[in-house]
This record gives structure tokens, C-alpha cells and sequence, in this order.
């Protein structure tokens, strides 16, 4: 890809429970797609493992087992944005994948703090890479909620969706959380958000 081409990136796409590589692999086969690389993200930390298909000349096709999140989801990435958002159409209708609007209705249905956490973490990592209301509400409701779990969980959801409307929400639990664990998370999810250049407020 050449220096002066912007890469765009899909909105990632969570896979249901069970699916996995073989179910992608089998995905990018029927559509002729070439795996072109796979390993850790980061060696260290081993806490990312990502496979690669090219889609063609424009487009690459991800699959990443995150364990951090504690789940898998496929994503599509390139310099052309129509092609781009083609594929990943192909994602949502012919592989297992949590629909946006039901991981929205999974936080609202969770029973418990724990359900709950699970779900806006989940949130966060399919969460839209534009500003989305629905998202934003849901997890700034969770940093302010009353169980440490939930605003635990909301905190590392707050890192997968990097809205900059989230900054003054974390720099909230970052300075007033009775808890001091969360505050430094809060905080280290802050210093992230500045090297990954969210820092200016959009809501």
C-alpha cells in the first residue's frame, strides 16, 4: 500500500460463541481469498493473535483471537472504502457474528453486574469506529454504574470503542472512583487514547 494512501478500517465483527479460525478460514476459501500472514500481535504480551487473507490488490480480510477482551472477531481493512465495507457486508451475512444491535440488546438484558460487564466489553470491541450514540450511552453509563465490576468491565470497553467523548468520563473515574485499582486503569486507558491520537472531544 502505497505512502499516500489513507487505510480505513471495518467495524469489527464478533463472532458468536464457538466460531473460530476454521469457520474464517473456510469463509475466506469460498471466496478465493489468500492467507497471507498469521502470528502474534505483539510476542510479548501474546495478548493478540491475528490471521491475514489479502482480498485483492485494495482490501485484507483479519480474523484475531483477543484475550484481553476475551473474544474473536473478523475485520476488514484497505485504502478503498467501498471494497472495504463490501466485504465486510459478505462477514455479516454468511458468518456467526454478534449484529450491533444485539450486543446493544444484550447489555440492556444482562441480569447481573457480571452479565453486564461481559456484555459491554463485548460492546466496545464490535462497537463502530464513528461515533455511535447507542454505544457511547450504554458504556458511560457503565463507568458510573454502581457495581466496581461493571465500571471495571466499562473501562477496558471504553479502550475497543476510543470515542474521545469517553475522555472526560474515564478522567472522571480516573480522579474521583472509590476504587483505586479503576482509577489507574482509568488513567492507563487515558495514556492509551493519547498514543492512539483520540484526544480532541466529539460529543
Amino acid at each position: 500500500m502505497g505512502e499516500d494512501q489513507i487505510e480505513f478500517g471495518s467495524r469489527r465483527r464478533v463472532l458468536l460463541p464457538g466460531p473460530g479460525e476454521a469457520e474464517a478460514e473456510a469463509f475466506c476459501a469460498a471466496h478465493a481469498w489468500r492467507r497471507v500472514a498469521e502470528g502474534w500481535l505483539d510476542p510479548q504480551t501474546k495478548r493478540e493473535y491475528k490471521i491475514t487473507w489479502s482480498c485483492g490488490p485494495a482490501v485484507q480480510f483479519h480474523y484475531v483471537e483477543d484475550d484481553l477482551a476475551g473474544q474473536r472477531y473478523v475485520q476488514t481493512s484497505g485504502s478503498n472504502l467501498h471494497i472495504l465495507n463490501l466485504y465486510a457486508g459478505f462477514a455479516d451475512e454468511e458468518l456467526p457474528i454478534w449484529q450491533l444491535e444485539d450486543l446493544i440488546e444484550q447489555v440492556d438484558l444482562a441480569a447481573d453486574p457480571i452479565r453486564r460487564g461481559l456484555a459491554l466489553i463485548r460492546l466496545g470491541v464490535g462497537a463502530p469506529p464513528i461515533l455511535d450514540d447507542a454505544v457511547f450511552t450504554r458504556i458511560a453509563a457503565g463507568l458510573a454504574d454502581s457495581a466496581k465490576e461493571v465500571r471495571d468491565m466499562s473501562i477496558l470497553a471504553s479502550l475497543y470503542a476510543a470515542y474521545s467523548s469517553l475522555r472526560p468520563l474515564l478522567r472522571s473515574v480516573s480522579e474521583n472512583d472509590e476504587v483505586q485499582d479503576l482509577r489507574d486503569r482509568a488513567g492507563a486507558i487515558l495514556a492509551a487514547f493519547d498514543n492512539m491520537g483520540v484526544r480532541t472531544a466529539d460529543r
